[in-house]
């Protein structure tokens, strides 16, 4: 026998301890979980090396462990294994009921969103609901309808905020738990791995370990930092990620990458079965016959791919599907940089992130943005006189925002906090920023004559009101839009008479094709083409003008304008400017009526 084939037959141990052999090369966060490198150098003999490594977190998912042979040196991965972690009483380190209750409290936020997404939209169809589209008889009963509808959404709402509430008491909890578990067991260090490394020769090799942990996770945050006195560019927008991580290693200066979306496991394609459709005796023949359930729960498609929990995931199918998809790189304009991956984008941290393992969040700066923005002022002085700042946002970014809260200051002073949505790149988006107080509105006394005419048996009665508002812009800079939205009742009667008379505002019209002119449906086609005259705004005072509420947003119904009731004043205040502005209006209706809601 050679002797070169008698040393690659001999045996050569190596005990590392994982902390100080090794450095991380790489962290990718997703939400609740992490993916871990760390590189391993060492002097390797020819032939066989076993390289016993300990000291890795015992959060470790066995099944996501991969290891590979990094560019110093050549040698041949032979084998891996783990010797499981023993506890105090012998039981795992880790039940997994942290990314439970992690993935638990990422589906109640979306349910939440939806949730108040729906009640808003019950709202937005709430403003539509006139009697011109409803008949007298059916208005009450949709009313009725809505009201149940509200009530069952406020209902779901207030449960799924305490749902919310509870969890995050219980992941705090389980947060504290692994603390102590952590300290119990020497940091929460106990998982060992061995390597079978086979070598040629005689030299230095390097190993990297990639492993996937549990007890990690990143939300996004923001700051919103507006300067009221820039015309270009008024908005910095500093894109953040709030940091946490109990896996029971410091993660000390690494690169740390941030995906905006979370493996998914045990998603296979559904499979269709077959549409049986059978008659039932004695059952009414207008019984409708509603096709199978679309848009399967989530529990639902695990249980078709044959998979019941997310412990089944491999990093390694996500690493394959990840080198499979196209990529390409962004600039953000600062340190950090983009990379979207098909559906999912990556945030790369600029410079490398200390993230100790407390359980506790730590902020990161992804990016930092400066995005135009058109600034705009909004008051509703018959519910409340305070005026409030607003700001339409265009994300000029090619950078994907995901949800957040969002701090913000407007001119170095902390106002208020925010709700940011999933904002694309290239997207508006509006953004509240609370109140402004140097603009100050004054509601004076609501004025009231009523005067009657008409014949005895046909006697009615007219009430005339009028209403000033004062505006003050005590700024030292001018305002170039200010909205103040008003209405007048809307009747619900025929015999009831609403004339608004001051701002002098007419409804849309509808307005004819030239006689001769056809639709696009072609030769034939009789029906004539309607359009809607939208009446310009009336001018009020210099900047001052009135048009129907929304007139001026993208995409309005122009038919529908004042059909609600809604006016609004638009002005533009020079520095310490004062305005006042009345409106009037006309209520008639048969002396015999009595009104409600007036």
């Amino acid at each position: 026998m050679s002797s070169s084939s008698s040393k690659l037959e001999s045996s050569h141990a190596i005990e590392l301890v994982s902390v100080e052999a090794s450095k991380i090369k790489n962290v990718s966060l997703y939400t609740g979980r992490a993916e871990v490198t760390r590189v391993y150098p060492f002097e390797a003999k020819a032939g066989k090396n076993k390289v016993k490594i300990s000291g890795l977190p015992s959060v470790l998912h066995v099944n996501s462990l991969r290891v590979r042979v990094e560019g110093q040196g050549t040698g041949t991965i032979h084998g891996v294994s783990v010797i499981p972690t023993p506890t105090i009483d012998g039981t795992a380190s880790s039940d997994g009921s942290l990314p439970a209750l992690v993935d638990e409290q990422r589906e109640l936020e979306m349910s939440l969103t939806r949730a108040k997404k729906f009640s808003a939209s019950l709202d937005t169809y709430l403003s539509t609901v006139t009697p011109d589209r409803i008949s007298a008889e059916n208005l009450a009963k949709t009313f009725e309808e809505m009201e149940i509808t509200a009530k069952k959404l406020d209902t779901n709402i207030v449960e799924l905020e305490k749902k919310l509430k509870d969890v995050a008491e219980r992941l705090n909890a389980e947060y504290e738990k692994e603390q102590a578990r952590s300290s119990q067991e020497g940091g929460d260090l106990g998982k060992t791995v061995v390597v079978d490394v086979l070598a040629v020769n005689d030299g230095n090799i390097e190993i990297a370990l990639i492993y996937a942990v549990n007890t990690a996770n990143w939300t996004s945050g923001y700051d919103i930092r507006v300067d009221t006195q820039s015309k270009e560019q008024p908005v910095t927008l500093i894109y953040k990620a709030a940091i946490t991580q109990l896996t029971g290693e410091s993660w000390d200066d690494v690169p740390l990458s941030l995906e905006n979306i979370c493996p998914t496991p045990g998603i296979g394609l559904p499979t269709l079965g077959q549409w049986r459709l059978t008659a039932i005796r004695g059952s009414p023949a207008s019984q409708p016959l509603a096709p199978p359930s679309l848009g399967r729960r989530r529990t639902s498609l695990i249980a078709l791919s044959g998979r019941e929990t997310e412990s089944d995931i491999s990093f390694e199918e996500i690493e394959s599907e990840k080198d499979s998809l196209p990529r390409s790189t962004t600039n953000t304009g600062v340190d950090g940089v983009v990379e979207k991956t098909g559906p999912s984008t990556t945030y790369q941290v600029p410079g490398t992130v200390s993230v100790p393992s407390d359980g506790h969040p730590h902020d990161v700066v992804i990016t930092e943005l400066k995005l135009a923005a058109n600034m705009s002022w909004v008051c509703v002085p018959r519910i409340d006189t305070r005026v409030h700042l607003k700001a339409n946002v265009k994300n000029d970014s090619d950078i994907l925002l995901l949800p957040g809260t969002a701090n913000v200051f407007v001119d170095g002073s902390f106002i208020s906090k925010s709700e940011i949505p999933l904002v694309k790149p290239k997207v508006s988006f509006d953004c509240s920023l609370g109140i402004d107080p140097s603009i100050r509105i004054t509601c004076h006394p609501l004025s009231c004559t009523s005067s009657q005419s008409g014949l005895f048996y046909a006697r009615s009665v007219t009430r005339s009101y009028a209403q000033k508002l004062t505006v003050h812009n005590t700024k030292d800079t001018d305002i170039e839009k200010l909205t103040i939205l008003d209405h007048v009742p809307i009747p619900e009667d025929s015999q009831i008479n609403v004339r608004l008379m001051n701002p002098a505002l007419t409804l849309p019209t509808l307005a004819k094709p030239a006689p001769g002119a056809t639709t696009s449906g072609g030769k034939g086609a009789s029906q004539e083409k309607a359009d809607v005259l939208v009446p310009p705004p009336a001018i009020v005072a210099e900047g001052v003008i009135a048009q129907w509420a929304h007139a001026d947003e993208p995409d309005v119904d122009a038919a529908s304008l004042g059909r609600d009731g809604k006016f609004a004043w638009v002005c533009a205040l020079p520095p310490q400017a004062k305005v006042d502005m009345l409106s009037q209006w006309e209520v008639t209706a048969p002396a015999s009526l009595t009104l409600s809601g007036l």
